[in-house]
């Protein structure tokens, strides 16, 4: 494994627990956690337009 594709899987490691932390413990998302949702995608997004 390269380490751009262990650094892009690696920034899925919020995103993972935010979406465990709904569904296992019925969590709801405030405002500023949807927003650090969308810059985490955002984020993979641009890194994996770079590879």
């Amino acid at each position: 494994m390269s380490s751009s594709l262990a650094g892009i899987l690696t920034a899925f490691e919020p995103v993972l627990a935010a979406v465990l932390s709904v569904v296992i413990f019925g969590l709801r998302f405030s405002f500023v956690e949807l927003i650090g949702f969308i810059l985490v995608f955002a984020s993979i997004f641009i890194l994996e337009k770079r590879l």
